[in-house]
């Protein structure tokens, strides 16, 4: 039988009806859904909101309507240091700079591969990859380091945020929409680096009109923290002869500014727990190709199997007070209301009575953990008898109606079943992690 039977749907109904508990699970799902009948509350009350080792980096973020996770996870490691090294208490980085110069680099990436692609039909596959892919909000780790490391950082009231960088499903339809208008005229262009450049212009103009100008130089007044030694009442109270505190000023370019109290985030590396079609081998090095928000720069990570080795090297990159960016699905096993991730938070599949499982191995080669990818960092971990129990996580998605003000506790258990992947700093690998990394990478490619 290759089609539905109109029997078998009558067999299966009768069989249903005459099961009475399946009719008592009916009314309660009908009625409360399978998130709530399936949550499990002793899950929620193991999971507690204290931690071995904590990270302050400073308040909540919100994202609000955007697809900027990657850029706000990002600066989560930054934050800390910057602070740290201006000496005051907290600092908040600017989210839209950064977005404006990701915009305006997918648009140049974009631009440049329909130039480089123009003796290519239409209809070539390479080509019709670009063009579904055009641009958008989603973006990787290394998208974040090319872009920090090109155009630096500026503190948050530099350039705030806006009502497109808070809500940008406007701007991504109307960049899509030039960008894809523009097509045909480069293609057929017998100067097209040189209309790049105009096309450039345009795009650059709607940026500025939607997210504000980036500044080439800033001027940041702070009142920086004193030594324990130094900190007693004499030193609080304001000058009465001159009227005013102990404030620095310093005038610097976003990159200086980076250079000078941030870190290199080229010393972390990619990992990822997942493979797919394409990372067939776990334990290998992988460049994809066509993957460059900026041209040129293509995602490099090692695909291998979540292992204690690495989770003792991400316990020593808290230690060392430094955050993890990390990726997941948040369609698995995640209460936003009461900022739990545990792999055992919904129980589902008792709730139907049926049991199915799929490989961690397989999962990407099943498509089964890549309905809503969101990137977050991790700034704590709870330790019991030297193993990793649970794990504090900084999301971005805002504190409004959640029980951990915006936080997440994540049982280690999330980390063996769903966790995708994690960035760390290349000192804290294992010697021989060290050695995997190194390797050449295998290059692939989605668009054959």
């Amino acid at each position: 039988m290759k089609q539905v039977d109109l029997q078998d749907i009558k067999k299966y109904r009768n069989k249903f009806q005459k099961n009475l508990q399946k009719q008592v699970v009916q009314r309660a799902v009908v009625n409360n859904g399978i998130g709530h009948s399936s949550r499990d509350s002793e899950v929620i009350q193991a999971n507690a909101d204290v931690f071995s080792i904590e990270i302050d980096s400073g308040d909540i973020h919100d994202q609000e309507h955007s697809g900027r996770c990657w850029l706000f996870a990002t600066q989560v490691l930054l934050e800390p240091v910057i602070a740290k090294n201006l000496k005051v208490k907290k600092i908040k980085l600017s989210k839209n700079y950064t977005y404006f110069y990701d915009k305006y680099e997918i648009c140049n990436a974009f631009y440049q591969k329909i130039i480089d692609t123009k003796d290519l039909a239409l209809t070539d596959k390479k080509v019709q990859y670009i063009l579904r892919q055009a641009q958008f909000d989603g973006g990787w780790w290394f998208h974040a380091v090319d872009l920090i490391e090109k155009y630096g950082v500026v503190p948050d009231f530099v350039m705030p945020e806006t009502h497109t960088s808070k809500r940008s499903n406007w701007l991504n339809q109307v960049l899509n929409e030039k960008l894809r208008a523009d097509v045909n005229e480069i293609r057929k262009s017998k100067n097209p680096s040189e209309l790049k450049e105009k096309k450039l212009a345009e795009v650059y103009e709607i940026l500025a009109i939607t997210l504000g100008t980036p500044p080439d130089t800033f001027t940041y007044e702070f009142m920086p923290k004193k030594d324990d030694k130094s900190d007693n009442k004499k030193d609080k109270k304001i000058d009465q002869k001159n009227h005013f505190k102990d404030i620095e000023h310093i005038t610097m370019t976003p990159q200086e500014f980076n250079k000078k109290y941030g870190i290199k985030l080229n010393d972390f590396f990619d990992i990822d727990f997942i493979g797919d079609y394409k990372k067939t081998k776990f334990d290998k090095v992988y460049e994809e190709e066509l993957t460059d928000s900026m041209y040129g720069k293509n995602n490099i990570s090692i695909v291998t199997k979540i292992s204690d080795d690495i989770k003792k090297s991400m316990i020593k990159q808290l230690q060392n007070k430094e955050p993890i960016w990390f990726w997941w699905d948040a369609t698995k096993q995640f209460s936003l209301k009461e900022g739990i991730l545990d792999a055992e938070l919904f129980k589902y599949k008792e709730l139907f009575d049926q049991n199915w499982d799929i490989k961690y191995e397989e999962k990407g080669l099943l498509n089964d953990s890549m309905s809503h990818l969101h990137a977050t960092a991790i700034t704590g971990v709870y330790i019991e008898d030297g193993k990793p129990i649970r794990w504090k996580v900084k999301n971005s998605w805002g504190s409004k109606d959640q029980r951990k003000d915006g936080w997440v506790v994540m049982n280690d258990n999330y980390l063996d079943k769903y966790i995708l992947g994690v960035t760390l700093r290349k000192k804290y690998l294992s010697e021989k992690m060290k050695k995997m990394v190194e390797q050449k990478p295998i290059k692939v490619s989605y668009w054959d």
